[in-house]
């Protein structure tokens, strides 16, 4: 189906569907297990996608976004990105940032299905990025591996100081990740069983506002050919 260019907070009574593959990476009916913490979340284009209230908030905070090039919805509202992105609001990576620069902390979690075995760049998957060099964190595939890209300081916009390989990926294969981090302690889980552990992550003071994008990076140039879905941020570190 040809999806909206705001795709993001419909309202829908229509049953949930598995993800794409209909594999046993498939989420529980009740997701996410707790919305302690989230500051952003897009399960797929036919669901509400709204984050709690913030203080200062009065109302939910509706997750929205643009979808740029190819980027289209699949057949269960999953993001499909091979030759596009989705952009975040405007609002998205300011908010995430702010919220996780308080509690200096941050979880990511989605699922992630690649449609390409090698991909290189690294191909983006999410981003939170100003351009090709200046970045607060990028999830991407490089070859055939879930990679990491975290700045650890004014002086590695880039976030390439300890770049990465967080785990495995396999062609058309979803797999639910979670990439957890506090001060000197930053994990990363594929479909639960941890897969990368480090101290050499910092905290998150030299972060800045940045926008959020899926499947490419902002500007373009670094695409990701896979599908997302159940993505959600946190301000806060999982045990």
């Amino acid at each position: 189906p040809q999806a909206s260019p705001h795709a993001g907070a419909t309202k829908s009574q229509a049953p949930r569907k598995p993800p794409a593959g209909g594999t046993k990476t498939a989420q529980a009916t009740e997701w996410p297990g707790s919305s302690d913490g989230l500051v952003w979340i897009w399960d797929n284009g036919n669901a509400q996608n709204e984050a709690p209230p913030r203080p200062g908030e009065t109302n939910p905070y509706s997750c929205r976004g643009q979808l740029h090039g190819r980027a289209r919805l699949g057949p269960h509202y999953e993001l499909l990105l091979d030759g596009g992105s989705f952009a975040a609001d405007d609002r998205a990576g300011a908010r995430i940032i702010a919220a996780c620069k308080e509690s200096n902390q941050i979880t990511v979690e989605a699922l992630v299905e690649t449609f390409a075995a090698k991909q290189n760049g690294p191909a983006r998957i999410l981003s939170l990025s100003e351009n090709s060099s200046e970045r607060n964190l990028t999830l991407g595939q490089e070859g055939g591996r879930l990679l990491l890209r975290f700045r650890t300081g004014a002086d590695d916009p880039n976030g390439t100081r300890h770049e990465a390989p967080v785990g495995e990926l396999a062609e058309h294969s979803p797999v639910h990740s979670l990439l957890t981090h506090r001060p000197g302690d930053t994990i990363g889980y594929l479909n639960g069983r941890e897969t990368f552990r480090s101290d050499r992550f910092g905290d998150l003071k030299s972060w800045q506002a940045m926008p959020l994008n899926l499947g490419d990076e902002q500007g373009g140039g670094r695409d990701w050919r896979g599908s997302l879905q159940a993505i959600a941020i946190y301000d806060r570190f999982v045990s």
